[in-house]
């Protein structure tokens, strides 16, 4: 089935490609510390513009069941709570160290904080335990807490995988210029060529092999030491990339630097090959922003449908968390 072998040789070149934009992009998060700092924005438009107001709906909403005199001494326990953490940042401080100041998103240049610990320091705060002296109502309180930040969560990890897939199609775009790496010649030349058809699928095993030990080396904690262990695991993977044996490379139009290995380079540059190669390097580009799991679910299939294999059935879905107690 020569068009399912040069739709696999294609989705495994594209593998490799967006394994390659993985790399740079992890490389650029880590030197400009991306995460970390997205995560103080995100904890610092939490406490300025959710907790306070969140606080006080919860107590409007629990109207009866809160006496009067105490809605008053909880709102005002949370608005100190969140005036101390707009000044100093980081997570909650423990009822009695407030005196410390210490923003350990920026000590221990932290990219995610659970839900788990947030409540953890929220209950364990002095606006905690004004809190939890309400009984069920508190208890109440916080959980709607926890919503809000599951929620605003959510949002910015959206915000931030869209930006990600911006930056990974601009890489892409850059990448498939500097290596000339044309995906409508790779495709053409996929479907032509058995020869450039079969070496594509002769590296599929080792393909897939360093697929996830390429994007786990791409998961960078933002320290100089990840910067550059992200940078190294780039340019090991573009020299794999330029020496893969594929139809890419400068060698080939309309760079020709081996005019023997394509007839476009025969006779002057004329305008519909011309074309034609920035349409297939700009969609290089826009295909490799799609991802490596993209591309590697996408080999996947089409593995399945060559070798007449069924897709397996999704996983169930896990169990709902035990309700806190």
């Amino acid at each position: 089935m020569p068009l399912l072998d040069a739709a696999l040789a294609f989705a495994l070149t594209m593998l490799l490609v967006s394994t390659a934009v993985t790399f740079v992009v992890g490389a650029v998060n880590a030197l400009a510390s991306a995460r970390f700092r997205i995560l103080e924005l995100f904890l610092d438009r939490f406490y300025r513009f959710e907790l306070v107001p969140t606080v006080e709906a919860e107590l409007r909403r629990l109207a009866s069941r809160v006496e009067p005199a105490e809605r008053p001494r909880v709102a005002a326990a949370a608005t100190e709570l969140a005036t101390w953490l707009a000044q100093y940042g980081g997570l909650p401080p423990r009822a009695g160290d407030e005196a410390t100041n210490v923003n350990e998103i920026r000590v221990f240049k932290l990219q995610s904080v659970p839900r788990s610990e947030m409540m953890h320091r929220l209950r364990t705060s002095r606006f905690g335990l004004e809190v939890l002296e309400l009984g069920d109502a508190g208890e109440e309180i916080l959980r709607a807490l926890g919503d809000r930040f599951d929620t605003a969560g959510r949002r910015v990890s959206e915000r931030f995988r869209d930006r990600a897939r911006l930056i990974s199609t601009w890489v892409g775009i850059v990448m498939a210029f500097g290596l000339n790496i044309d995906s409508l010649h790779l495709l053409s030349t996929y479907i032509d060529d058995d020869a450039a058809r079969a070496a594509a699928i002769a590296r599929a095993d080792a393909t897939l092999e360093q697929h996830g030990a390429a994007l786990a080396a791409a998961e960078t904690d933002g320290s100089p030491e990840s910067a550059r262990a992200a940078l190294e695991a780039t340019r090991t993977e573009l020299r794999r990339l330029r020496g893969s044996g594929l139809p890419l490379g400068w060698a080939l139009y309309p760079y020709c630097g081996d005019p023997s290995l394509d007839r476009r380079c025969d006779g002057p540059i004329r305008p519909a090959p011309l074309i034609t190669w920035l349409l297939g390097c700009l969609l290089c580009g826009l295909l490799a922003g799609l991802g490596a799991p993209f591309w590697y679910d996408a080999v996947r299939r089409v593995t399945n449908a060559a070798t007449g294999r069924a897709e397996p059935p999704p996983p169930p879905p896990p169990p709902p968390p035990a309700a806190a107690r």
